[in-house]
C-alpha cells in the first residue's frame, strides 16, 4: 500500500531536500526535468499535455526517464493533477530565476 502524496508534500520535499538556497537554478531544473519525464510517461502516447508543451519538454533519444529514485517514488504516489500543478509552480520559479539572471 502506498501513501498518497499531495501537492503540499511535493513542495515541502523540494524545499527540504534540494539545494535550492545555494543553487536555485540547478535544483529547479533537476526536479523540473524529472517532473516532465514523469508526466510524459504517465500520459497516453498521443495525449496533448499543455504543460509539457509550455516548458518545451522533449524526451531524449532513449525516451523519458525519471533520473532521481527519490523523486520517482514521490511522483508515482502523487495524483497526476498534483504533479502537473507542481510542475507549473517549478516553471514559474524557473521563469523568475531567468528574469533575476540566476540561470546558467
Amino acid at each position: 500500500m502506498t501513501n498518497r502524496i499531495y501537492l503540499k508534500d511535493l513542495i515541502s520535499e523540494f524545499k527540504a531536500f534540494t539545494d535550492w538556497k545555494y543553487d536555485p537554478w540547478g535544483s529547479c531544473m533537476t526536479v523540473l526535468f524529472d517532473v516532465c519525464a514523469h508526466i510524459d510517461l504517465a500520459t497516453p502516447e498521443n495525449a496533448e499535455v499543455g504543460f509539457l508543451e509550455k516548458v518545451e519538454y522533449r524526451a531524449g533519444a532513449a525516451g523519458s526517464c525519471v533520473e532521481d529514485d527519490h523523486w520517482e517514488y514521490l511522483l508515482d504516489d502523487a495524483h497526476l493533477g498534483d504533479v502537473i500543478r507542481f510542475g507549473c509552480i517549478l516553471e514559474r520559479y524557473r521563469s523568475k530565476l531567468v528574469v533575476a539572471g540566476k540561470d546558467y
